[in-house]
């Protein structure tokens, strides 16, 4: 368990006493940070974990097979379209949920999808409503190079 604010403000206090008349100011900092990091990780993984989401979500290439993950927690399906399926949903590009917290993946051999490919995902959301990823500036996502 981490220390509380309360402690950490001791211990830093113990070491520079001439921030004694900032303890408050500290004790308030340093609460909204430990309530941040709260937030932002639910209790379910560590800050560094949480920092490190863009390793885990997207699109990435992996012992010649790309992967792609998504967090929608509320979807009902997704597939990923562009280039590759003329645009279209197809079976074999839906992402799968993987677990009760909403993560999706679809996993492909590298030669599924190729360099400067165009892609964007198609979300089905309960009640039938249907949305599309937004392209990045410039354009629409595009397959790295391996």
């Amino acid at each position: 368990m981490k220390p509380s604010a309360a402690v950490l403000v001791d211990k830093l206090l113990a070491s520079d006493p001439d921030l004694k008349p900032y303890k408050n100011h500290l004790l308030r900092r340093i609460q909204k940070v430990q309530d941040a990091e709260a937030w932002l990780t639910q209790g379910k993984m560590s800050l560094e974990d949480f920092a490190s989401g863009h390793e885990y979500f997207g699109l990435h290439l992996s012992n010649n097979q790309w992967i792609f993950r998504e967090w929608a927690p509320n979807a009902t399906a997704i597939y990923l379209i562009g280039d590759m399926t003329d645009w279209q949903e197809q079976k074999t590009f839906a992402l799968e949920q993987i677990n009760d917290q909403g993560v999706w993946e679809i996993r492909l051999d590298s030669g599924r999808i190729n360099h400067a490919d165009q892609y964007r995902l198609r979300v089905h959301w309960a009640g039938a409503a249907v949305t599309e990823s937004r392209p990045m500036p410039g354009g629409l996502f595009r397959i790295p190079k391996p």
